[in-house]
């Protein structure tokens, strides 16, 4: 029979045994209620410990972060203008470079000459079309059966498993009866993307626009040996485009009117002339046109990278056919034909493939090109994260010393202890590391102590740090700063911040002082369970003899009242009778 309750106790007897029972549990009870209460106020000091750990952790982390000489190498990167965008990689220098963008990369594209309808069928035959990326790419072969539409085209050119990177596209341009082109596209810059068409399709013929190569204007015809220039024929017109897209007005290049200009000097004419031209339109671009006396042909050629583009409007220049050109534009561009993207840093021309994430040019720097023009890329000490750790380690501080303080307390009114009143552990800590915090070192630079960055204690022993303090010394003594927290190499000094972190995995490394207080807690609520487990267990089964034995106690009254009242009855019976 279990020691709980038992319903029917004492009714024999007519005694409250059931009570009696749990009267004299109660008081041998109190044993295990001493531990059970023990063993409470143990763990509510085994939580505190983990709690103080657990901010002593925090303070450990941000000293390791104070410590590492890669977080006083943030920059903040700043780029002038809208040329370039500039951030930081990592080792960047504080230093400021100069860069301008002249060109930046681009695709490469062909188109189609125009059909009615992109359902129009341009292939007659079954061909093949072929192309490849890049000057020794491998070519690509598609076969085209015949009927292909030019939507079909280029589709059959974007499935293919072999396109080495070329889009293939429909454009409507919207203008006259054959408004519609087959577009290639190369899906990435540079001219390592360049495409190059091996084998046009039959019947619909390709020519490079983005990229394309083009040669300074030269004579369709070879020249007489001898010209007469005259009012008549001394005129030539042009447009000049510059790199930043601005196309100026026509301009007019009148040649002096000579009778028998030999080749060579009507060639300095022209030149003179064209020159003349451009700066009274206010670009002032300088020209060379030479002639060729073998081949007795002009070329003109423009100077400087300030021309992007140099169209000759020959349909109405008087000069064009004594000059050898024919009734049509020419179109000269300067920078057009490279789809690399040029600029220069620091007087050092560059070319790259891409227009972002260059990152080998300027140490520590990734530069993103968005139109051509300068810029001045400037690095500057960004000391913000370690700020940020300065201001992290005081407010861990406070919240350390807080919970120290709410915990260790003693109220002799009413005899209350906080939970880790008298733990001499956390005495310990909070004495030393209150000490060191204070204390001054010697590496080398000219802040020996955290209170020449600003830390501050008022009347209550609340830690603050001056910000106006601190960012003064971060902005004027930034090396200093390195050198107090992490240490000197070469003079062999150990910075602040290690000497912290040394001191805090005292307290919370495996063999530190709060692991150790916590696993001897720890052992005694075990030890607490233990003991508990075999109080009880003693008193279940001590209880358990006493309920049997009260219960026979019980039948045994019983039965003596019976006996006394049958007793009682034949007493009364012989009486009466």
């Amino acid at each position: 029979m279990s020691s709980g309750s038992i319903s029917t106790l004492g009714i024999g007897s007519g005694l409250d045994l059931q009570g009696i029972l749990d009267d004299l549990r109660a008081v041998d009870q109190t044993t295990i209620t001493n531990q059970e209460t023990e063993q409470t106020g143990i763990k509510e000091k085994v939580q505190e410990f983990n709690q103080l750990n657990s901010t002593l952790l925090s303070m450990k982390s941000t000293a390791l972060d104070l410590s590492l000489g890669s977080n006083f190498l943030n920059r903040e990167i700043t780029a002038s203008g809208n040329a370039v965008t500039a951030t930081s990689v990592s080792g960047a220098k504080t230093m400021s470079h100069s860069m301008e963008v002249t060109a930046l990369a681009s695709h490469s594209s062909w188109n189609s000459e125009g059909i009615s309808e992109k359902t129009d069928s341009v292939a007659v035959a079954d061909g093949t079309f072929s192309f490849r990326m890049g000057e020794t790419g491998s070519s690509v072969s598609i076969e085209i059966p015949a009927g292909t539409t030019l939507q079909g085209l280029a589709d059959l050119i974007n499935e293919s498993d072999a396109n080495p990177g070329v889009t293939a596209s429909i454009a409507d341009t919207g203008v006259g009866d054959e408004p519609y082109r087959l577009v290639l596209t190369s899906d990435n810059t540079g001219e390592d993307n360049r495409i190059f068409i091996d084998s046009q399709l039959s019947g619909l013929e390709l020519t490079e626009s983005g990229g394309a190569f083009h040669t300074p204007p030269t004579s369709d015809a070879a020249v007489a040996d001898t010209m007469d220039i005259t009012g008549a024929n001394n005129e030539i017109v042009f447009r000049e485009r510059l790199v930043d897209g601005t196309l100026g007005a026509a301009l007019t290049a009148t040649i002096p009117e000579i009778e028998g200009y030999a080749p060579e000097d009507l060639a300095a004419a022209v030149e003179t002339a064209m020159e003349a031209a451009s700066l009274s339109g206010g670009n002032a671009i300088d020209y060379t046109v030479s002639f060729d006396t073998i081949e007795k042909k002009f070329t003109i050629e423009a100077n400087g990278s300030d021309l992007y583009e140099l169209n000759m409007d020959w349909e109405n220049s008087s000069a064009a056919t004594d000059l050898g050109f024919n009734k049509e534009t020419d179109t000269y561009r300067l920078h057009d034909s490279n789809l690399n993207a040029r600029f220069t840093v620091d007087a050092i021309a560059y070319q790259r493939q891409s227009n972002t994430a260059i990152t080998d040019v300027i140490q520590g720097i990734s530069l993103n090109m968005t139109e051509t023009g300068t810029s001045t890329i400037s690095a500057t000490e960004d000391l913000g994260d370690v700020k940020t750790a300065i201001q992290e380690l005081v407010e861990s501080l406070n919240t350390l010393k807080t919970e120290i303080d709410s915990n260790n307390t003693y109220d002799s009114d009413t005899q209350t202890k906080g939970v880790l009143f008298g733990e001499n552990a956390v005495n310990r800590i909070d004495d030393e590391l209150l000490t060191f915090m204070g204390n001054a070192i010697t590496t080398g630079s000219s802040i020996t102590n955290l209170f020449d960055l600003g830390l501050e204690i008022d009347e209550d022993g609340v830690f603050s740090i001056d910000e106006t303090v601190l960012d003064a010394m971060l902005s004027a003594n930034a090396r200093e700063v390195q050198t107090f927290f992490i240490g000197d190499l070469e003079s062999e000094t150990t910075g602040f911040a290690d000497l912290l972190n040394e001191k805090l995995r005292a307290y919370t490394g495996s063999d530190g002082l709060i692991p150790t207080e916590t696993d001897a807690a720890q052992d005694r609520i075990d030890r607490i369970t233990t003991e508990i487990a075999d109080d009880t267990a003693r008193l279940d089964k001590r209880y358990e003899i006493m309920a049997n034995q009260f219960v026979q106690l019980d039948i045994f009254m019983q039965q003596m009242t019976a006996q006394s009242d049958y007793l009682t009855q034949i007493f009364e019976s012989d009486t009466d009778s």
